[in-house]
């Protein structure tokens, strides 16, 4: 790191192209080379194409899929959408993808090691002359933490890829700043939060080594959860210690920027009628595609965060 900002030390400029680490189906560090820059990119979930799609690489994208709903996009972005020549809500299968001849794949970690889509291993792609690069879940699936450096080392690999180093650059900065810059609310500093994926007969959390646990921290503020966290596993608890963590501020996983429902459900729930967070009513939604794996939206998390701990009192 230089300063606030990751450089990547796996890049490697040379006569024949640029090289980028990444990993393999293995989980082992690997370098993909790219001779030249990519020119079929098909990318998949909404982290990835609107990451390419905010570094300018729109007319570099084959196809892309896996987002349900194009208004989850940023307005700046959904009109660059519809020039993606193929747009999916489902991710595309591996035939699919055979047929499109992608010279790059950009998809989520467990999309090529058999645990989810499984469109197939890397070396599967490499031996067809198609890079992948994997993004990190949300869940720091084989990582201990997952931070908002690993979006910003994202950002800046696919800038690199795609030929846009200063629009990467630029964004991180962004990013770096806004984070830096603390709250405009000194009270809330110390305060705890807690950060409620979905409300079931448990509760499952993002924890203070996720992405959102991380962004929180940065700003100040002291995130709960779970005392022994196991990597690779959904981190769950029950409505009984949440009365007992009793957070300061609640942020509570949305479907959508104008989905409100899972905050009503628990402002109305006659036991948590006890919880500060529901007194004071400082209980605030996030929508999805903030916290899991945002890519460049990270910003859009930081501002939603902050938001929300602003406003407490």
């Amino acid at each position: 790191y230089t300063g606030c900002l990751y450089v990547p030390a796996a890049h490697a400029a040379s006569e024949d192209g640029v090289a980028v680490e990444n990993y393999d189906s293995s989980l082992r560090a690997h370098v993909y080379h790219y001779p030249v820059r990519p020119k079929r990119i098909v990318a998949l979930w909404q982290n990835s194409i609107e990451t390419l799609l905010s570094l300018g690489a729109v007319e570099d994208m084959a196809a892309a899929g896996g987002i349900s709903n194009p208004e989850y996009l940023s307005e700046e972005n959904r009109q660059a959408y519809q020039r993606i020549p193929l747009r999916s809500n489902q991710v595309l299968n591996q035939e699919m993808l055979l047929m499109l001849q992608p010279d790059l794949i950009v998809g989520w970690l467990y999309d090529f090691t058999g645990h989810g889509t499984n469109i197939g291993r890397t070396d599967f792609w490499e031996s067809r002359g198609t890079n992948v690069y994997m993004t990190l879940m949300n869940l720091a699936e084989f990582k201990p933490q997952h931070t908002v450096f690993d979006e910003e080392r994202y950002i800046l690999d696919l800038g690199k890829i795609v030929g846009k180093q200063d629009t990467a650059q630029s964004e991180v900065l962004l990013i770096e700043q806004e984070i830096s810059g603390g709250l405009l609310n000194p009270s809330m500093e110390g305060k705890t939060a807690l950060v409620i994926g979905s409300l079931g007969r448990n509760l499952s959390v993002y924890t203070p080594r996720t992405q959102p646990g991380d962004v929180l921290q940065r700003l100040g503020v002291c995130v709960l959860g779970k005392e022994q966290e196991r990597v690779g596993d959904t981190e769950f608890i029950s409505y009984e210690e949440l009365l007992l963590m009793d957070p300061d501020i609640i942020f509570l996983q949305s479907a959508s920027k104008d989905d409100d429902r899972p905050r009503q459900i628990l402002l109305h729930l006659e036991a948590m009628r006890g919880l500060k967070a529901v007194q004071t009513q400082q209980i605030y939604c996030v929508p999805f595609y903030l916290l899991r794996c945002p890519g460049i939206r990270v910003l859009d998390t930081i501002r939603c965060f902050k938001n929300g701990l602003t406003s407490c009192h």
